[in-house]
């Protein structure tokens, strides 16, 4: 089995099965706007608005589940583990699936990481997410 992942703002099915990634993020990283809570003078971040996860999987020798969780940056799980369908095995065939993120809240800066589970196989899509300047609230 291959497993390969682009992360990006958007994903389109194409009518004639092509699937077009707009805003792919280079290297998995993202920069996101700093807000300093003046009150308590903590760092918060915003909820990433449009990010979405396209998983190319080819090569399977049998029908396959595919499940993921996100782990925040300290490796506890953000939020639930999502079954994100079955592919079936097709010879000389490449599955996608995709990951829709958006609206995905980001407590703090660091790594998150998505891990998949297909069939046995694990696979970890690291995201890593850094801030830009600060913007004063």
């Amino acid at each position: 089995m291959k497993f390969r992942h682009f992360i990006c703002e958007d994903i389109r099915q194409e009518l004639n099965g092509k699937v077009t990634l707009t805003g792919v993020y280079p290297d998995d990283c993202l920069l996101m706007p700093e807000i300093l809570n003046q009150d308590e003078n903590a760092k918060e971040i915003t909820a990433i608005e449009r990010l979405m996860l396209l998983v190319n999987i080819s090569e399977l020798d049998k029908d396959t589940e595919v499940f993921a969780e996100i782990l925040k940056p300290d490796g506890t799980i953000h939020g639930v583990t999502q079954p994100l369908g079955t592919t079936k095995a097709v010879k000389n065939r490449s599955f996608n699936v995709i990951m829709n993120l958006s609206g995905f809240p980001v407590p703090i800066a660091g790594i998150y990481t998505i891990k998949l589970r297909i069939d046995e196989n694990q696979y970890e899509v690291p995201i890593n997410i850094q801030l830009e300047n600060p913007q004063i609230l």
